[in-house]
């Protein structure tokens, strides 16, 4: 008998945590914003200039000019103007400069996919995929997964679902924070902040993982997506309230009108066959 096989990544892990309803917009029927928030291409196009950089690093070249240049290629087809866009290379520049001999000897991975199963029976199989930013290993042997955060919020990180995960993937001694801000404090620009990962933390997300993924498998099999009503005004606001908030018959109007469907989104591998590792 074929197995069931559901992929799941941080970001589907954190929208069916949040509501099951979410999760059919964004992942099932991928849907978008229309218009994209500034600061999310401001956040890639920073992905950009450390994953040519940091890429450079692996092999011992520097391609500082090569990302600057890949940058005001990319950032023609983004929602920033010429000014951010000199902004946010200035302030690559100052970082490098800010973390030259910062320590990390070894540069292991650079936006590497990763696939590894979390759960398996005879009737299904439950991968977990994703892609990590940078991996490294320090003047003291040990591993670390960097995860790039940008933007201006001084709240501290904590381990979160894309954290933990990794932990199933490379076991790291350490997971970083690597935040980079857009602060007028140059104290507050930089910041990396040390995430140590207990074992048992992690197993207990494992199994949380495998919690929500077999309740995403039930509602897909019934076709029902219960919303969580209490997720619908965290922080600014879920994207999707535009629909939920309105009867069915004007569901299809709004989503043709204020959404998209990224056709760029995807999981890793396709259900039908999963390479592992």
């Amino acid at each position: 008998m074929d197995k069931t096989t559901i992929i799941i990544t941080s970001s589907t892990l954190n929208d069916a945590e949040s509501c099951m309803q979410k999760y059919d917009y964004a992942v099932n029927k991928r849907l978008r914003p229309i218009e994209t928030p500034d600061y999310l291409d401001k956040g890639t196009l920073f992905h950009l200039l450390l994953e040519i950089y940091y890429k450079g690093r692996q092999s011992e070249e520097s391609k500082v000019d090569e990302a600057i240049i890949a940058a005001r290629m990319a950032a023609a087809d983004m929602h920033i103007n010429l000014e951010e866009v000199d902004e946010i290379i200035a302030r690559f520049k100052d970082y490098i400069l800010h973390y030259q001999g910062d320590g990390w000897v070894e540069i292991l991975a650079v936006e590497e996919k990763f696939s590894v199963v979390l759960f398996e029976d005879d009737s299904t199989r439950i991968v977990y995929e994703g892609k990590i930013d940078l991996a490294v290993k320090d003047i003291h042997g040990k591993t670390i997964v960097v995860d790039h955060k940008t933007g201006s919020r001084n709240k501290k990180p904590f381990l979160a679902n894309q954290s933990l995960g990794y932990y199933h993937v490379l076991q790291p001694d350490l997971v970083v924070i690597n935040k980079i801000g857009f602060q007028k404090d140059e104290d507050l620009r930089f910041r990396r902040f040390a995430l140590p990962i207990v074992p048992e933390v992690a197993n207990e997300w494992k199994n949380d993982a495998i919690f929500y993924a077999l309740s995403i498998l039930r509602c897909d099999k019934v076709q029902y997506y219960p919303r969580n009503r209490t997720s619908c005004d965290k922080y600014s606001g879920c994207v999707f309230r535009a629909l939920c908030d309105f009867p069915s018959e004007m569901r299809e109007y709004r989503i043709a009108t204020m959404f998209r469907e990224d056709d760029s989104y995807h999981l890793f591998s396709s259900s039908e066959e999963v390479e592992v590792s």
